[in-house]
């Protein structure tokens, strides 16, 4: 496995760059990502199931008896390259203690981990502007959480009296175990070639050239199971077995894939639709069973999407709007696509900023050229 974390500037030394089995890359930093992660290319993760595959995969308190610092692993098991400038690590304890507020590590705008790669990020506190360091403490009784650049929770890691000197890792069958640190290396060895598998889909023993699922437990524990509702042991998969499990995943929060069908979790009803993240964003409230998703069907909706209007505040507390103005209704569109909500003026657009001639309206939304 290799890290590979893309930065624009890099401070102080190469141990504080926080890279963790880095490999030689001409043009660190100039060459675009995705040709960096090869054939698997890369993606800017916007649905759950892109950000499925990046976990929390190992951390380590430091030691009472030696210099080593706190460091945080993360891993992307999936087979893709995935963009994550702008996630952040919270620490959310103290000594066992609830923080009043978390302390945070920000990863920097161009940072991406292709498919398979683990990425270090550590403390270091003779540097506070090294690009992957974090400068507060990790605990023995602990709780770290990864949030993407859209405050969703990625991934939840807390631990309880973790011994001196050994790390917090998860293993094969998604289970976290107190280990010798193996920071940058697979968390157990090279006896693991399912290890990526079992993180996401459950499928944890190789039989023949493939992996495959051998119990409910590794189906449960899976990211497969919180994610899409795939929990359950069926031949040598994990597929959805029950509509609870459906419900209680974020495809069904995010796209309205709440009922059961055919061993996966499919669109549900208009309610279904109507509590999803696509009627919050998009104004697509409504279930289409023939199209498999839910569509934008009513002005109203489009009005009250935050593709229309979005009113937020910042970190100070003022008030921050977010015009997109795609606040009408299209109707008008081919058998394969999706009726949605477009914009019909640029006027006021965020977009323009202080100049409305900037911008173009293109396919319903607006652009700045």
């Amino acid at each position: 496995m290799i890290a590979l974390a893309i930065l624009l500037s890099a401070g102080c030394d190469q141990k504080s760059s926080g890279l963790s089995n880095s490999v030689d890359a001409p043009g660190l930093g100039l060459e675009p990502a995705a040709q960096m992660c090869g054939d698997a290319g890369l993606v800017v993760p916007t649905s759950s199931e892109d950000r499925a595959h990046v976990v929390i995969n190992e951390v380590f308190a430091g030691s009472l008896t030696d210099d080593d610092e706190d460091w945080i692993e993360i891993l992307n098991a999936g087979g893709k390259g995935v963009l994550i400038g702008g996630w952040r690590i919270e620490d959310r304890f103290t000594s066992g203690m609830v923080k009043p507020s978390p302390e945070q590590f920000v990863f920097p705008a161009a940072t991406f981990i292709c498919p398979g790669a683990l990425l270090v990020v550590t403390r270091d506190r003779s540097c506070d502007d090294a690009p992957m360091t974090f400068d507060f403490g990790v605990g023995s009784t602990d709780r770290i959480i990864l949030m993407d650049s859209k405050e969703r929770e990625v991934d939840d890691v807390r631990w309880e009296e973790l011994p001196d000197g050994l790390a917090f890792a998860r293993v094969a069958d998604g289970v976290f175990e107190r280990i010798e640190s193996t920071q940058g290396q697979p968390n157990r060895g090279g006896d693991c070639p399912c290890c990526s598998e079992c993180i996401v889909l459950g499928t944890c023993l190789e039989q023949e050239g493939s992996c495959v699922a051998t119990t409910d437990l590794k189906c449960k524990t899976s990211l497969a199971c919180r994610q899409l509702g795939l929990c359950k042991r069926v031949a040598d998969r994990c597929e959805a077995a029950t509509a609870e499990d459906c419900k209680l995943s974020s495809v069904c929060l995010e796209k309205g894939r709440c009922a059961l069908g055919d061993g996966a979790c499919v669109l549900g009803n208009d309610t279904d639709c109507s509590h999803s993240t696509l009627c919050d964003h998009e104004g697509r409230c409504f279930a289409d069973r023939g199209r498999g998703t839910c569509v934008a069907g009513s002005e109203d909706d489009c009005r009250k999407s935050e593709d229309c209007v979005k009113t937020e505040a910042d970190a100070t507390g003022e008030l921050v709007v977010t015009r997109k103005n795609r606040c009408t209704l299209d109707l008008d569109v081919a058998s394969d696509e999706i009726p949605r909500c477009v914009a019909t003026s640029c006027v006021d657009a965020t977009v323009c900023k202080d100049d409305r001639n900037c911008c173009a309206l293109v396919d319903g939304k607006c652009v700045a050229p």
